[in-house]
């Protein structure tokens, strides 16, 4: 075989590793949920599930819409997470004066140049890994998971 042969050959090798290994090879389960914060649903959360096992760290997020539902996805969309348990945060960064009218905070930051403050409207614990008191489990087949709030 010449040359030019085996560096064919060894480049059809290498890209079919390449394909086959864009997967990760973990099956991964449709998980959905509806996050509420003292009883009402909550838009524009980021919902962080972070898995609990040592040989697969992995994460898992979605983002709530207007009626506080949220979808997971961990290496495409929509494609949910791991079976396994794992430890949730909940955020919702606002910035201040962001609230779509124009407001003068936006004008005067733009004018001097400084960038607002982004807050936490959720309780700190549950943005915090460490503190999260949320824990689910993820089991093969759909998850549909509430997440209820408090403070």
């Amino acid at each position: 075989m010449t040359t030019h042969g085996l560096t064919r050959r060894f480049g059809c090798i290498c890209l079919a590793a390449l394909l086959g290994g864009c997967g990760s090879g973990v099956k991964l389960s449709p998980v959905t949920g509806t996050v509420k914060y003292k009883g009402s649903t909550v838009e524009g959360a980021v919902v962080a599930f972070r898995s609990e096992e040592k040989k697969a760290k992995t994460i898992a997020t979605g983002t709530t819409d207007a009626q506080g539902r949220f979808e997971l996805t961990t290496y495409q969309a929509g494609k949910g997470a791991a079976v396994g348990k794992y430890k949730v945060t909940v955020t919702k960064f606002t910035t201040p004066g962001s609230g779509g009218g124009g407001g003068t905070s936006d004008m005067k930051a733009a004018f001097t140049q400084k960038t607002p403050v982004e807050r936490n409207e959720l309780p700190t614990k549950y943005a915090d890994p460490a503190r999260t008191p949320l824990e689910f489990p993820v089991a093969a087949g759909k998850n549909d998971i509430p997440i209820d709030l408090i403070d």
